[in-house]
């Protein structure tokens, strides 16, 4: 039973021979050189295009730009060059002007300063000398009133004492010094500063002739410069 299935089963295989392995091996390499070639040509790109050369109106503005650029660039150069050696140098300078006039006006500022802090001294100065001048003159005509006093006690005395000629003599310098007087008794009493020299010249005129009322005057006369002195200092 068992050989008869092995005879079954040899017989239903199919036997291939050696020619018909052959023949298979060699028509696959066969298809696949068709596939091959095929894809190559479907693969291969056609050959592009030569670019044209570009034409002399186009190499010329090439050119002129690129001439255009390198000056420029030069220009540029030269400018930065010329800024840092000469503009630069006098930006400094400026600078260094501008500070040293900045100084010179502080210099101004502070020599304004002192001239009117001077000049307000001086003014201080000229009052106080205007009020010394004042009081030298008031002090010169107290002088000159005391002196006139003096002079007019004098000739009292001696016509007291019966002596004309002394008297002359005390009144020798009296007219003079009222004479200097006057400027200040004319700002007090102006009537006054008309009527004294007169009174001194009727008295001076009158010692030797009659000396009793020449006296009396003397008295009348001492009299109006004791109110005067009131009136005055």
């Amino acid at each position: 039973m068992d050989e008869n299935n092995e005879n079954v089963h040899i017989e239903g295989e199919s036997i291939v021979t050696p020619k018909e392995t052959d023949n298979t091996e060699s028509n696959q390499p066969e298809s696949d050189l068709l596939d091959s070639s095929t894809e190559a040509k479907v693969e291969t790109p056609e050959p592009a295009t030569q670019m044209k050369a570009p034409s002399r109106i186009k190499k010329f503005f090439q050119q002129a730009l690129i001439y255009l650029i390198v000056i420029i660039v030069a220009f540029l150069a030269g400018f930065l060059v010329d800024h840092f050696l000469r503009y630069r140098p006098m930006a400094e300078q400026l600078e260094i002007t501008q500070t040293e006039l900045e100084e010179a006006n502080q210099q101004i500022s502070t020599l304004e300063f002192d001239k009117n802090l001077l000049i307000y001294d001086i003014d201080i100065a000229y009052h106080e000398v205007s009020r010394l001048t004042s009081k030298l003159e008031l002090a010169e005509a107290k002088n000159q009133f005391y002196a006139i006093l003096v002079d007019i006690n004098n000739a009292r005395i001696e016509l007291f004492l019966d002596d004309a000629d002394a008297a002359l003599s005390a009144l020798d310098q009296t007219g003079e010094r009222l004479e200097a007087l006057l400027p200040l008794i004319s700002e007090t009493d102006p009537q006054l500063a008309l009527s004294l020299p007169r009174r001194l010249d009727l008295i001076i005129s009158g010692i030797t002739r009659d000396p009793e009322t020449a006296r009396i005057d003397l008295e009348l006369f001492t009299k109006d410069l004791l109110i005067l002195e009131l009136q005055l200092f």
